[in-house]
């Protein structure tokens, strides 16, 4: 385990954004009109740099020693503070020694109606330009995301997914000592940083049974403490220490044999054993797990860790954290949810507007390359103001009333004197997200945060939060929004499915013939999404850096190209059925705890409703059938009338209903029929007539 404080992006601090009630919904799913429409993190704040501090390397021998080779203890909860005389903290801004900054900046005569000769040719010249910053990208040298700490229950394996290597964690309860102050807790996350949690992968060495089937067994020291966790396989028993991945226990060898008789592989060095399985490092940061993939502690302690959301360090905000599995490749949902274009259509929302370009106001797109290049930052900004939904406007009040068409333009250049806010998307390769709105002076004014774990090929898991500034009175259900979230998402998300055949395929193609011609090298990249999609709105700017950063660097992702030449030709073949790339059940409920809670609630809401209804309708039949009845008797059939026991019955019916059309709503519920009523509201925001 490892807990830390790690850097941040600018620190603000304000007051939520006031919503109507019936726009709330609206607001938190769309208000910064992000692609796979997850907007769920609104907030109204204002924004102040924390001072740059410099950065130095960490040696990670101490922590070994003490704490073994993938978990440091919770006094050290700052990531990266040494003892060299100084304190000293990792920040955003201080990434490496060699940062380079670039940025390009398309005009709207080379955006607007370019052909594909030209937008290749500008990809090309953008890359040479760079100086082939993709080239030394890592995907091995980050935190991934895998879950919400919140999902994993204590003491109790769970199986998540990374690269298409499946690892199983556990978490153990954070117990302060006596006289130490309780840990600060974010809001809704219902985790703690400093709790301790494992991770190794999801197989045993002894016949490669699932971890993730067995059991959890805590390890306390002298003092009661729990100090480690051991992953016992419910196959044969076999026990693996959750810290560092050795062999603890074999039942079926006694302990003063184990030593002799645990048989050592030639390929391993020093004490390791065939026996032991692979441990990764693991931490809790702001209520959600990460994984490092890329090797052991010390090299973990060589790489900036996750940027944290700031507002979830300030009083009052909490979080509202939402999840969902997705059979669409991750490189596909990142590239969606960076593509504001699609709002209008696809989600028939006005917000994803601020984001879009124009050419009267161009997106202009920079880069970032950290890290020796082993990290890249991808940032784009655009004025936030309607474009699309303007033309639209205009053009529709032009046919009815060309008067006050002519008041409006006049209107609309007196708002241009102003001084609109500036719509910013910004990439954290390989799997984080912000978009944000800011004003002139750079604080912001909104902002939605994302994460994307990459589960596998042709899989991804998102994971948002909606952070707000709720009054401790007013906790919104987790449940509801996963409700309206998950609405929103099957908008968009059979799409990808559709398109998803077709980018994988040209992919696995792209690389069987960049290994065939012997240009296999994994720098030199493919040439995939670059000769599959056709580029022509201004907004696409981004897209086409995202292309072709994914060109460069998909090659290189730990077990891709093994699972994409399973592909050619196969993908073509088969279309995924909307109940497929819709199922809530599988792809949400499953993995939420909150959500199943609700489900089973739902049940027994509807099983006591239909109990009760009976018993309401038996009742009145033996008080009004009874021959000799009691004054009890005569009382309920009195209550019992006509009007009373419709009233009654119609009340438990109506609880019935909304509880079943509740339940049915974490299984399949977007249809075609639901999907048809949806595109009929595109003509409002873009008319057809043109």
């Amino acid at each position: 385990m490892i807990n830390h404080r790690p850097f941040c992006f600018p620190k603000s601090a304000g007051t939520m954004v006031h919503f109507r009630v019936d726009a709330l919904i609206i607001c938190c799913i769309v208000c910064s009109g992000s692609g796979c429409g997850i907007a769920l993190g609104f907030q109204h704040h204002s924004a102040t740099p924390r001072p740059t501090k410099p950065t130095r390397r960490p040696t990670a021998s101490r922590y070994q020693q003490t704490f073994g080779p993938n978990n440091i203890s919770v006094r050290h909860r700052r990531f990266l503070r040494y003892r060299d005389g100084q304190n000293r903290d990792i920040d955003e801004h201080a990434l490496a020694d060699n940062t380079c900054l670039r940025a390009s900046s398309t005009s709207s005569a080379e955006t607007d109606g370019s052909t594909d000769a030209r937008s290749e040719k500008a990809s090309d010249e953008s890359s040479a330009k760079s100086g082939g910053s993709f080239d030394d990208f890592d995907y091995m040298a980050h935190w991934y995301p895998v879950t919400f700490a919140r999902d994993v229950p204590y003491n109790k394996p769970t199986k998540v997914s990374l690269f298409d290597v499946d690892y199983v964690i556990s978490r153990s309860p954070y117990v302060p000592k006596a006289g130490a102050d309780p840990p600060k807790r974010i809001p809704g996350s219902l985790a703690d940083d400093e709790e301790q949690v494992y991770a190794v992968l999801d197989r045993c060495p002894h016949k490669s049974a699932s971890l993730s089937e067995g059991r959890v067994i805590p390890s306390c020291d002298d003092d009661g403490d729990v100090s480690s966790a051991r992953f016992q396989c419910a196959y044969h028993g076999w026990s693996l220490d959750g810290k560092t991945g050795k062999c603890a226990d074999i039942p079926q060898v006694t302990a003063s044999e184990r030593r002799d008789s645990l048989p050592r592989s030639r390929l391993s060095s020093g004490n390791s054993s065939r026996a032991d399985t692979t441990a990764v490092p693991a931490l809790i940061q702001q209520g959600i797990i990460f994984l490092f993939p890329g090797g052991g502690l010390e090299k973990a302690l060589s790489y900036p860790p996750p940027p944290r959301v700031p507002e979830l360090d300030e009083p009052g905000y909490r979080m509202v954290p939402a999840v969902r599995d997705f059979p669409i490749d991750w490189s596909i949902l990142l590239e969606n949810i960076m593509d504001p274009d699609h709002g209008l259509f696809a989600h028939q929302s006005k917000p994803f507007d601020l984001y879009t370009g124009s050419k009267d106001h161009p997106q202009t797109v920079s880069e970032e390359v950290t890290r020796d290049g082993k990290g890249v930052i991808l940032r784009a900004s655009v004025t936030a103001v309607d474009k699309l939904t303007k033309y639209d406007r205009e053009r529709k009040l032009e046919k009815k009333d060309a008067k006050l068409a002519k008041k409006l333009e006049e209107r609309n250049e007196d708002e241009d004197d102003t001084k609109p806010l500036v719509a910013t998307s910004t990439f954290y390769a390989p799997n984080h997200i912000v978009l944000a709105r800011k004003d002139d002076k750079g604080k912001v004014v909104s902002q939605t945060v994302f994460w994307v774990c990459p589960t596998g090929t042709g899989r991804s898991r998102f994971l948002s939060t909606f952070v707000a500034k709720l009054p401790p009175f007013f906790p919104l259900p987790r449940w509801l929004g996963h409700v309206v979230l998950n609405n929103f998402l099957d908008q968009d998300t059979h799409l990808l499915g559709t398109a998803q055949k077709y980018v994988l395929d040209a992919e696995a193609k792209a690389l069987a013939e960049a290994e065939q011609n012997g240009a296999g090298n994994r720098k030199d990249g493919i040439m995939a999404r670059r000769s599959l999609y056709v580029y022509r709105s201004p907004t696409e700017k981004l897209q086409a850096r995202l292309a072709l950063f994914f060109d460069k660097t998909l090659p290189k992702v730990p077990n891709r190209s093994s699972a994409l030449r399973r592909v050619v030709g196969i993908s073509m073949e088969a279309t995924p059925s909307r109940e497929l790339t819709l199922d809530r059940y599988e792809q949400h409920t499953r993995i939420c705890p909150d959500s199943m809670e609700c489900v089973a609630k739902c049940s027994k809401i509807r099983k006591a409703s239909k109990i009760l209804s009976a018993l309401a309708v038996a009742t009145k039949l033996i008080v009004a059938t009874s021959t000799n009845p009691t004054e009890l008797m005569a009382r309920i059939n009195d209550v019992l009338v006509g009007k009373t026991m419709a009233i009654i019955l119609g009340v438990l019916a109506a609880t019935s209903h909304l509880a079943t059309k509740l339940k049915n709503a974490f299984y399949f519920a977007y249809p075609e029929a639901r999907r048809d009523k949806d595109l009929q509201k595109i003509p409002f925001l873009w008319g057809d007539e043109r």
